[in-house]
């Protein structure tokens, strides 16, 4: 898919498949026999211009020198009579004396003469065989050239070794079976598009094509020359079991070069960093228009992961086919394709159960489960998968480190058991030294650099070790120096940063210090080159923008100033600038452009300055205008980064935002920060919460509305739950600023955040933390919410007063020394609360008081009736005795002295009642307890009263 390398591959293979075609995907035509044979026939059928052959059979003639039999024989008999000339002087001069020595040199001096002649006449049998081949490639290629459709070669065989034979043949295409499951052969749905004819019209032209099937998405494209070279057009999603994938089809091909019609099969990449769909099962159909049965397609079965999202052809159907008399395109000019999988695709992982996943929208589709494969299946365990990458040998080393990568990609169980058993079994420390040993193989590095990253990926403090294992076996050195070895590899680029990304992601101080070593090992400058290197990938865009996104995020100002002297801004606003539909790019460029710019000191104001200068606000204006939550939460964030500031280079910045419709995008991408915060990712979620909070200064009367609208409100309640101060933070200010008021639209709100369980959340970020700014903000919106004298603002008084509101208030008065405002305002909130609760216990007190009383009389006695009199009236003489007596004795409690309140009937039934008790005497009305009389009343609980309330004594 590198369409910068393609002509040069294109080239390769037609060179290859000129000089030594691949004849097992051929046939044999027919043999035109030996080479003196073929001196003497007339030119084959095949080749259709005879200067062509005549060339061939001169060169074969030419070459016939190196055969020549009477030269062994002369250089043989030359020798020997050299040899006797030679001894026979020797002897004459009295030099040496004949006997059985001089027969005995003058024998083997024969046979080392024989021996130069064999060894020449082999040297003439390769030269000529060499020489040979060159011809009938040149002969290929001119006959290539002569006609590109043609799918001939001739073929020089030579079997044997010192009388070999030497034939000339010509080999062709496979023949077609007459199924339909010939069109699905990978090497030639375009050599079976030539060799099909022309389908007749009838009853099964394109409008009786079946439906797609549930595993099945159709494309139907424009016309085709409303599409330009390299220019991709996409189909809906479509879920299958868990896999999310899509078609892309480029109509004019991915090159100038090569003008074929390209289809590939495009996975859904999940919200995760690592993620791997395994044995997926896909086809690509092209239909045929007017006979759909005559179909050509492709199928194919591989993986799908972050790395290598998609999967398909680039030579589909060649560009001079594509007419509608064969039926390859409709009578619009429009395309018609399918795709289709099936297999053992992943499952998405189970949401957890709670709260949290009940108000959590639906997200994209999840990573499956199982990533790696089983080490039953590889045949080969971990500690020999190491033992093969120490040894020397780089074919070896490659395919262990592909095996090993297998094992550990993922995040399942079985994928952390693999990674931890690989770092205790040193396979990092085994991984880096294959890649300072052969730093020049570019295929070395970048499938050594593969497990690395796959084993330090995590979150867990076996993460963190493994991260350091790396750092300290030298694995940032090497794969940087890997990058700058093979800058022209996509590949290595892409490896390489996804490892660094890995290996520094956290911002402890352990992660910190990792990317100190990164930053001083030279890593910001080799991912800025790799972006400017390779501006048309969009993998190594991705890869390298996230992880300068990650170094820089946490890191010093001084590592953002080296990381904009060495480029990375303007690397960023062209990667986002070249690949404006790639919302993987357009979202960590927007985060990378954000790191840079979070610095608040004046160096931080110059960044901010430098990314405006470069046009970053404009192409983070493109960016919000996608459909993708993690795109527009970032890009709204590096554009409120820009333009927060008071001084005049920010208040000209946020002029020109305001001009080219900044403000009114970031106003319609309300929604998509609030989807931000019921993201998992942590960092996703506090973009989203900052960029509410900094929303306010920007348009603070249009945003409480829309706000409400967007569903801002639960997704605030849904991020207080985290338990993250960092996060709970912001979004206690905009929970504030969203309610705070008294007029009817700011009471509705404040019910609204009441109804979604904002005062259970306050209360629970106030029990579980102990930041002093968190405590004073959420109790300032905790008085907000519960701020009014209507019913409903006692309601959610009272529901606060119950989640133990007055607990964290009473714990939050700790962190307010000092501001006697504040405190004075929390120690009337708590006032009120207990007020509110006090009469709400006391209310349903008296309520079970009655009831109990109700349900103790019996039935037979109900002519006892019970009032709750506002003013009971005192009878001028005491009634009769109850007609049941009472086995207890009252006595009557003391008003002056008893400091509780207890619930009392009217007195005149008290008098009533008490009048039939034997010994008591009792004299004139019964006081009355009145507000004005009795003590501040204080709240003592009920007695646990039996189930059945009938079978007590009365």
């Amino acid at each position: 898919q590198k369409t910068a390398e393609l002509p040069e591959l294109i080239e390769d293979a037609c060179r290859r498949q000129l000089d030594r075609p691949d004849l097992s995907k051929m046939r044999l035509h027919r043999e035109l026999g030996s080479i003196e044979d073929i001196l003497m026939m007339e030119p084959p059928k095949e080749v259709p211009d005879e200067q062509i052959w005549q060339a061939f059979t001169e060169g074969v003639l030419g070459n016939l020198k190196f055969l020549d039999k009477e030269v062994c024989c002369v250089i043989s008999i030359g020798a020997c009579a050299l040899a006797t000339v030679l001894f026979t002087i020797l002897e004459a001069s009295g030099q040496i004396q004949v006997d059985a020595t001089y027969f005995l040199v003058l024998v083997l001096w024969f046979l080392i003469s024989l021996l130069g002649a064999f060894v020449i006449k082999m040297i003439g049998l390769v030269l000529f065989d060499a020489f040979t081949w060159d011809l009938v490639y040149k002969m290929n290629e001119k006959l290539r050239k002569a006609d590109e459709k043609r799918t001939i070669f001739v073929h020089y065989s030579v079997s044997g070794w010192i009388n070999a034979e030497r034939v000339l043949q010509i080999w062709g295409p496979l023949p077609r079976e007459p199924t339909l499951a010939a069109h699905f052969v990978n090497f030639g749905s375009a050599a079976l598009a030539y060799a099909m004819p022309i389908p007749e019209p009838g009853a099964f032209g394109v409008e009786a094509l079946p439906p797609p099937k549930p595993n099945e998405v159709e494309l139907i494209t424009n016309a085709m020359d409303s599409y330009e070279v390299g220019e991709a057009v996409y189909s809906e999603l479509l879920t299958v079991n868990g896999f999310s994938f899509r078609l892309a089809v480029y109509p004019q091909g991915l090159h100038a070069k090569f003008p074929c019609v390209a289809a590939f099969v495009e996975a859904e990449a999940p919200k995760d960093d690592e993620w791997c769909y395994r044995g997926v099962k896909f086809q690509v159909t092209l239909i045929n228009c007017i006979d759909y049965r005559v179909s050509i397609g492709r199928i194919d079965q591989g993986d799908f992961h972050d790395v290598h999202m998609d999967r398909g052809w680039a030579d589909l159907l060649p560009q001079e086919l594509a007419t509608e008399d064969r039926g390859w395109v409709s009578s619009s000019g429009s395309l018609v394709i399918r795709a289709a999988c099936s297999g053992p695709l992943g499952r998405r992982p189970e949401r957890p159960a709670g709260p949290a996943a009940a108000t959590a929208p639906s997200a994209s589709p999840a990573p499956p489960t199982v990533y790696g494969k089983a080490l039953g299946s590889q045949g080969a365990s971990i500690e020999s998968l190491v033992s093969d990458l120490k040894t020397l040998e780089a074919d070896l080393q490659r395919s262990a480190a592909r095996a090993l990568y297998d094992l550990c990609v993922g995040k399942d169980a079985t994928a952390l058991r693999h990674k931890q058993q690989a770092a205790e079994a040193g396979a990092i420390e085994a991984l880096v030294a294959a890649m300072k040993t052969h730093h020049a193989d570019a295929r070395v590095q970048s499938w050594a650099a593969c497990p690395v990253a796959s084993i330090c990926s995590g979150d867990d403090e076996a993460a963190a070790q493994r991260k350091r294992q790396a750092v300290e076996a030298g694995a940032l050195e090497a794969m940087v120096a890997a990058m700058t070895w093979h800058q022209d590899e996509a590949k290595v680029q892409v490896w390489a940063a996804c490892m660094v990304d890995r290996i520094c992601q956290g911002s402890d101080v352990a992660g910190l210090d990792r990317k100190q070593q990164a930053v001083e090992a030279g890593w910001l400058e080799a991912l800025v080159s790799a972006m400017k290197a390779h501006a048309d990938d969009e993998d190594v865009q991705f890869h390298s923008a996230k992880a300068l996104h990650n170094i820089c995020g946490d890191s010093a100002v001084r590592w953002k100033q080296q990381a904009a002297k060495a480029g990375a801004i303007e690397a960023l606003v062209a990667a986002m600038v070249a690949h404006r539909e790639d919302v993987k790019v357009q979202g960590w460029a927007a985060g990378a452009l954000y790191s840079l710019c979070s610095a608040e000191d004046a160096a931080g104001t110059k960044l901010k300055h430098q990314v405006f200068k470069a046009g970053g606000l404009e192409v983070l204006l493109a960016a919000l205008q996608l459909e993708d939550v993690r795109c527009r939460t970032w890009s709204a964030c590096a554009g409120l980064r820009i333009c927060c500031g008071e001084d005049s280079a920010a208040k000209k910045q946020r002029q020109h935002a305001m001009e080219v419709g900044f403000t009114t995008s970031l106003a319609s991408s309300i929604s998509a920060l609030a989807t931000a915060l019921h993201s998992d990712d942590v960092e996703l979620r506090g973009c989203g919460a900052w960029a509410l909070w900094k929303l306010w200064e920007v348009m603070e009367d249009e945003m409480p509305q829309r706000a409400v609208e967007a569903g801002v409100l639960e997704a605030l309640v849904y991020a207080l739950n985290s338990r993250d101060v960092e996060l709970q933070r912001p979004c206690v200010n905009v929970l504030y600023s969203t309610c705070v008021g008294e007029d009817a639209a700011a009471l509705e709100r404040k019910q609204r955040a009441a109804q979604a369980g904002s005062l259970e959340a306050l209360v629970d970020a106030m029990k579980h933390s102990k930041d002093a700014d968190l405590q004073r903000d959420a109790a300032c919106a905790l008085g907000n919410l519960c701020s009014g004298d209507d019913q409903l603002a006692q309601q959610r008084m009272l529901r606060a007063a119950e989640a133990s509101a007055v607990l964290a208030l009473q714990e939050a008065l700790t962190f307010c020394e000092g501001d006697e405002e504040l405190s004075e305002a929390i120690k009337e909130l708590i006032r009120r609360m207990e007020e509110v609760l006090r009469k709400a216990r006391m209310e349903e007190d008296g309520a079970s008081t009655v009831a109990f009383l109700e349900a103790a009389i019996p039935a037979e006695r109900q002519h006892v009736q019970l009032e709750v009199d506002d003013e009971p009236a005192v009878p001028e003489e005491p009634a009769a005795a109850v007609p049941f007596a009472i086995t207890t004795s009252l006595a009557l409690p003391s008003v002056e002295t008893q400091p509780h309140y207890t619930p009392s009937i009217p007195s005149s039934q008290l008098r009533e009642g008490l009048g039939g008790l034997s010994g008591l005497s009792i004299s004139g009305p019964v006081p009355v307890m009145t507000p004005n009389n009795c003590f501040e009343p204080q709240y003592v609980p009920m007695p646990a009263f039996a189930e059945d309330v009938s079978e007590l004594p009365v």
